[in-house]
């Protein structure tokens, strides 16, 4: 059976020598063409590998083969050349790719036909989908309510950007040390707008919350919420907690301390018990907006209400009430005070 190569050749935003068509000189956009060739095989039961025709599933193999020999040789580039280009992963190639066959000796014949194009699904981003019909007038709105919130330095704009930035690295870019090292922070930020509001409202002086704050997070998130908003807090077992610590906590040590690269598996789950944590949270809060009803108006705020169906309780309409603007730039003032004291 003759030897069959494929040849895989992908656009990307890497390295190169000129601008893209239509940019003027010195332009500082760059792209390279690669070029990868491996043979196409089969392995049998026992381990060894062997020519075959290029079959679906042979090729996808070949094909895979090709892209981790083409993220190596440009990993090598960037360590060798001290380059700034970003990490290589299948969201950063060009939307598609190109592939034909061949004999691989030369002496049995050309190539096999006109090449075949593989669309790069996980290139296509997001922002390409087309827009849902009848979207404009609600994505209106929210744009507005963010513009006021970033106004008035509203405490959840930070996490929501973090969040943001933790599922683009993942989904837009396959940068998946980035994706994990976002959602923790993002974690801890939300976690500690919550404990810090729940202390101001609960009268603290920002010297005697931010002594709290010299505990390590999994410290106070063992301590700190149970006794004011209820549910279980327990980092052991399988829950909610527990499995956050199990899957992104613990991993997010091993990539910041050891250099780990997490699976795309291991990414996408550390952003799915991120996503656990926060409506957890969120619905112990609302839970407890008889307690809190500023840190509950604030947070979980009306919207958030009528996602979890009580909206018309008075409990609920004293919360909403309490999320004035008034009290947000209070809450943001005494915060500030306490991020100071703890930086000093």
């Amino acid at each position: 059976m003759a030897n069959i190569a494929v040849r895989v050749l992908t656009e990307s935003i890497y390295n190169a020598r000129g601008p893209f068509p239509g940019e003027g000189e010195g332009s500082d956009t760059a792209y390279t063409v690669a070029e990868i060739t491996t043979p196409i095989v089969s392995v049998r039961p026992d381990g060894i590998a062997e020519s075959c025709e290029p079959s679906p599933e042979a090729l996808n193999v070949g094909f895979e083969r090709s892209l981790e020999a083409l993220f190596l040789l440009l990993r090598a580039y960037r360590a060798a050349e001290k380059s700034a280009m970003r990490y290589p992963t299948r969201e950063r190639l060009g939307t598609f790719a190109l592939y034909a066959t061949r004999p691989a000796r030369p002496e049995d014949g050309g190539w096999d036909g006109p090449a075949s194009q593989m669309l790069m699904t996980m290139a296509l981003k997001p922002s390409q989908a087309p827009a849902r019909p009848g979207d404009d007038d609600a994505t209106g709105r929210r744009v507005s309510s963010f513009v006021q919130a970033e106004i008035i330095n509203h405490p959840m704009i930070t996490y929501g950007e973090l969040r943001a930035d933790a599922y683009a690295a993942l989904r837009e870019d396959g940068d998946r040390r980035a994706a994990v090292l976002l959602a923790y922070t993002a974690s801890e930020v939300l976690l500690d707008q919550a404990l810090m509001m729940m202390h101001w409202e609960e009268g603290s002086t920002p010297r005697e919350s931010a002594s709290v704050f010299s505990r390590p997070l999994m410290s106070r998130v063992r301590a700190d919420y149970q006794n004011r908003i209820g549910g279980s807090w327990s980092a052991k077992g399988s829950t909610v907690t527990g499995r956050w610590r199990e899957n992104l906590v613990l991993l997010r040590h091993k990539v910041a301390h050891g250099g780990y690269m997490p699976t795309g598996r291991e990414a996408s789950g550390a952003l799915q018990v991120h996503a656990d944590l926060v409506a957890y949270l969120f619905d112990r809060i609302a839970i407890a907006r008889k307690k809190f009803p500023a840190t509950a108006g604030i947070m979980v705020s009306e919207a958030g209400f009528e996602r979890r169906g009580v909206v018309e309780t008075k409990s609920v309409v004293e919360a909403i009430q309490r999320a004035t603007v008034g009290a947000i730039q209070d809450y943001s003032a005494w915060m500030q005070q306490v991020v100071t004291i703890r930086l000093s």
